[in-house]
């Protein structure tokens, strides 16, 4: 399938009684138009990687349901004796009484070679003018991730890699452990730089760092790219943004990478946070930043997501995800949310947003905490994520805390400096359990349980019921949409 091709697959979908295919999408004709007959080619090549990721996806998600069940300590005890059990990357079997562990790249041979060997053709791709691919090394250690599992070499290459200004981006393998807290699930982006919007994302990432009182980040790497394939986890749980490395340690020596996909987001804010907004909160306050094509409130979306995933790396406190366990995934996503906001505060405070835009900044955020829960709700039946627990739990606390449910039933987010009391007594919270070796799992689980299991985010349930359930099933028309 030629490049020119690919984005057919959006009007007229390939999944239906077929392999599984990665999603597809189109490219604003001012990128696609200056794209290189190489970095065409190698677009249409990393499709279709894409396209076996996704296969590699369900896979994965359809046959590991081991830690399903399993209470932390008895998993922590597994793995004493044999720590392949809890390694990111291998596969975990019950044979009769045996617990046996099989390294990914001998789990899906056939998928993994048929990625390798795309992977290795890229680098042999013609290049005339402008050299904007990713240097050979890249592709050749990410190959050798699903030919020999040796996965860390392929995330040390992506690293030492000076950051190109254009051209195609991707990240491809088992990298974040969303699915059940320990193993690395498959996931695939391919896009291409938009050149000014990562200007602009890196000048809004530098002003929220200065503020941060936190441990200070060697380097903070910014890209905004145009999605032109998506496939395996980020697609399921509708990846806005991505803050790697997630290791401590690398995060020190190489510092952060933060990639956003712009399709993504302005999508999730059209077709989710915009209708949620407008059907949850009180009419005068949806009527006053509706002008503009809710330019403010947009603005103030793509401000709190550059806030969250800066935030991954400040929050990344070592010790902590072995603390924590399969619970980590939870406690740090919301961890970044609470810090989104304390952010948002001290900009307010400062002086440097005006109360409209921190009054959209909380609109845009309660939107999302909505939106994360009932795609669980609907979309995935009630099945548990760390962004779903985590938003009840942040939900629930602010409204059992600040009584912003009138008996309109329409949220009141009016009164400032309550609301931002709140949030800073929250951030408090998280980073005495995030610093603190004295707080247990336990501790701090009983904590999120509590307010998981209060029921004001239920208000919203018949308000939004539509926006997750569709009468034609489309995958296109339910995409899940959370950061």
């Amino acid at each position: 399938m030629g490049f020119e091709k690919l984005t057919e697959r959006l009007k007229n979908p390939e999944n239906a009684g077929q392999e599984p295919k990665a999603f597809i999408y189109q490219l604003p004709e001012q990128i696609a138009e200056r794209l290189t007959p190489a970095e065409k080619e190698a677009l249409e090549k990393l499709t279709k990687v894409s396209d076996y990721v996704q296969a590699l996806s369900e896979s994965h998600e359809n046959e590991h349901r081991f830690f399903e069940t399993l209470p932390e300590d008895q998993v922590q005890e597994m793995a004493k004796l044999n720590p392949e059990v809890i390694s990111k990357w291998t596969f975990v079997e019950a044979k009769g009484d045996q617990i046996i562990t099989v390294p990914y790249n001998q789990k899906f041979t056939d998928l993994n070679k048929k990625v390798s060997e795309i992977l290795r053709s890229i680098p042999k791709i013609k290049q005339q003018g402008n050299y904007r691919l990713p240097p050979a090394i890249r592709f050749q250690t990410l190959a050798e991730g699903f030919t020999s599992n040796a996965w860390q070499y392929a995330e040390k290459t992506w690293l030492d890699e000076p950051w190109q200004a254009r051209g195609v981006e991707f990240i491809i393998g088992p990298i974040e452990t969303h699915l059940d807290g320990y193993k690395g699930a498959f996931q695939a982006v391919v896009g291409v730089i938009d050149e000014e919007a990562t200007r602009e994302m890196t000048d809004t990432i530098i002003a929220a760092s200065k503020l941060q009182h936190k441990k200070q980040i060697s380097k903070i790497d910014v890209r905004v790219i145009h999605l032109v394939a998506n496939a395996g986890l980020g697609l399921k749980l509708g990846f806005n943004a991505q803050a790697l490395p997630n290791d401590p340690k690398m995060v020190e020596k190489y510092g952060s990478r933060i990639v956003f996909y712009a399709n993504l987001f302005e999508q999730t804010f059209d077709e989710k946070l915009l209708p949620i907004i407008q059907r949850v909160f009180e009419k005068n306050v949806v009527e006053r930043f509706s002008n503009g094509s809710h330019k403010l409130l947009r603005s103030a979306a793509l401000k709190w997501l550059a806030m969250h995933e800066e935030s991954h790396p400040m929050n990344q406190e070592p010790g902590l995800e072995e603390k924590l366990g399969k619970f980590f995934n939870t406690f740090h996503e919301l961890h970044c949310d609470v810090s989104a906001l304390y952010l948002s505060s001290l900009l307010r405070e400062h002086n440097l947003i005006s109360s409209d835009e921190f009054e959209a900044i909380l609109l845009t955020h309660f939107a999302r905490k909505l939106n994360d829960i009932f795609i669980s709700e609907f979309e995935e039946g009630g099945k548990s994520n760390p962004y779903a627990e985590g938003s009840k739990m942040e939900f629930n606390y602010m409204a059992s805390m600040v009584d912003f449910i009138p008996e309109s039933g329409e949220l009141d987010l009016e009164r400032e400096s309550e609301i931002i009391q709140k949030i800073n007594d929250l951030m408090g919270i998280f980073n005495y359990f995030a610093a603190s070796q004295d707080v247990a799992r336990e501790e701090i689980e009983a904590l999120f349980k509590k307010y998981a299991e209060m029921g004001h985010y239920k208000f919203a349930a018949s308000k939004l019921r539509d926006l997750y359930i569709k009468n034609d099933n489309s995958y296109a028309s339910t995409v899940s949409v959370p950061v």
